[in-house]
């Protein structure tokens, strides 16, 4: 589970950004958080909310930034494309960018944290806390790192480990058994869906669903509760040669070829429709993915990080998240996060959205409500409802609407266009 996120001089946010899931004090929605042994109660959803432009997406960019870094390697003698400080200083233009990530994984507490530039990593720690006291795993310091009393490896680790890659990667590769962990945590639990491409998502829930009857029964009921009227689901994935492929342009077709992919995957989805119409067949019934409606796609391509999150507690980081469902279905959604018949293994859902209706305490706690907002010298700044000390039974979304928390657009509708 996510315990708290910090980011400092990345696109908008010039200073701290926190996001922390750790519950306030209050009564209010006790459903919406779990108790842990190593960190009390953890909220399982949080919502982040701001006008366009603010920096929303930044937060989930920050975090697919360090993810990434953590599970790859970095390419020799290049750039971080990580690296994006904020732009509207001196100061900080050429300025490190820190993340400091704390997580729970098999029950026990982590915590991270690194400084990069555009050529190198400059520092980085590693915490863990077994039986609830801190111990350091390792420190680095530019190309020197300190295991402790593992000179042998903090060595082998020193003169293999390139300056764009992390500590953590190498220790890995080197069977560090606590890095290990680390990086195991964010390649299986940690599951961030930005800018998404819903076709790649589609075809992991064709491969899912071949190998698991279960989910594909799961996923047919989701849809039905969600009011979709499908009764099956049926894909299968094709190898096809690159030039009698569809959708693609003649000359991506002639890049993929001359880098000699002679063939790619493609993926054919149906789905058959619940109508009572008489004298259709099945077959009559069945409709080919493209045919589906926009929020149909949305929603089944989410359907198994929602899934996997909910039955295996894992930890679901959505860009946008709404965009193309009806309200209902979204509000749903975040219901099943706060509804232990569902979220069987203590999942947590983290978004951003514009959909305002889902700003409502009917859903979420104080705490759990962030907004984004920015100054007029381009800053970005995080905060939570909860900074404000409203009483819980306040109605927030009429006073965000009013202005009174900031983080709304200005619009100027006396100007003609």
């Amino acid at each position: 589970m996510l315990v708290n996120f910090v980011v400092k001089n990345f696109g908008p946010f010039r200073d701290e950004a926190i996001l922390t899931m750790t519950a306030q004090k209050g009564n209010e929605h006790p459903e919406n958080y779990v108790e842990t042994e190593t960190n009390g109660r953890i909220l399982t959803s949080a919502a982040i909310f701001g006008p366009n432009a603010s920096g929303k997406t930044y937060i989930v960019k920050a975090l697919a930034h360090l993810q990434s870094m953590v599970l790859f390697p970095g390419v020799p003698n290049t750039q971080i494309e990580h690296y994006n400080p904020f732009r509207l200083s001196k100061d900080t233009n050429k300025a490190p960018t820190m993340m400091n990530i704390r997580f729970i994984a098999e029950d026990v507490l982590y915590d991270y944290a690194i400084s990069f530039n555009g050529e190198r990593i400059l520092t980085e720690r590693l915490y863990h806390y077994p039986k609830g006291r801190r111990a350091e795993v390792f420190t680095r310091n530019l190309d020197a790192f300190d295991f402790g009393r593992s000179t042998g490896a903090a060595a082998l680790i020193s003169k293999f480990t390139s300056p764009n890659t992390t500590g953590i990667f190498a220790a890995a590769q080197f069977n560090n058994e606590i890095c290990t962990k680390v990086h195991k945590w964010f390649l299986n639990d940690l599951m961030i869906i930005t800018n998404p491409d819903e076709n790649a998502l589609l075809g992991l829930f064709i491969n899912r669903i071949k190998n698991d009857e279960d989910l594909k029964k799961k996923a047919i009921s989701a849809m039905k509760i969600a009011d979709f009227p499908i009764t099956d689901i049926y894909g299968v994935i094709k190898k096809k040669k690159v030039q009698y492929l569809q959708g693609l342009t003649p000359q991506i077709k002639g890049l993929t070829m001359a880098a000699g992919g002679e063939e790619m995957s493609e993926y054919e989805l149906y789905l058959t429709h619940d109508v009572g119409t008489e004298g259709l067949t099945p077959e009559d019934k069945k409709f080919p993915i493209g045919l589906e409606s926009a929020g149909t796609v949305r929603f089944l391509s989410m359907i198994v990080p929602i899934m996997d999150a909910l039955t295996y507690g894992k930890t679901l980081i959505i860009d946008e998240f709404g965009q193309k469902l009806h309200c209902r279905v979204s509000e749903w959604i975040v219901e099943m996060f706060c509804d232990a018949r569902y979220n069987t293994g203590g999942g947590q859902l983290i978004f951003n959205t514009q959909s305002t209706h889902l700003m409502t305490q009917d859903l979420f706690r104080r705490d759990q409500i962030y907004l984004v907002s920015k100054n007029e010298k381009g800053e970005a700044e995080l905060f939570s409802i909860s900074d404000f000390g409203e009483r819980k039974d306040k109605v927030i979304l009429a006073s965000y609407l009013d202005g009174k928390y900031g983080a709304v657009p200005f619009i100027d509708e006396g100007t003609i266009l």
